[in-house]
């Protein structure tokens, strides 16, 4: 099996009757097909592309860890 190479994302924004092409991230093709995307715009970030489960839920639902909350205080005994 051959590696692919990355996919370019661009972003296209018309004005002026023109269209030009942005380079907005790069996208890696997984061996199970579904697709991984770097945004230039959220550097620390990774999104994955794939298609929906039969049954209709999404895979995120089984595998996700509740995020920390955000600002949330630490109780001492205090």
């Amino acid at each position: 099996m051959s590696q692919q190479l990355p996919k370019t994302l661009y972003l296209l924004v018309e004005a002026a009757g023109r269209t030009y092409w942005n380079r907005a991230g790069v996208g890696f093709v997984n061996s199970d097909g579904s697709i991984n995307v770097k945004l230039d715009l959220f550097p620390g970030l990774t999104f994955n592309l794939r298609d929906p489960k039969p049954n209709g839920d999404s895979h995120a639902d089984s595998q996700a860890e509740e995020p920390p909350a955000r600002n949330a205080r630490r109780r001492t005994g205090q």
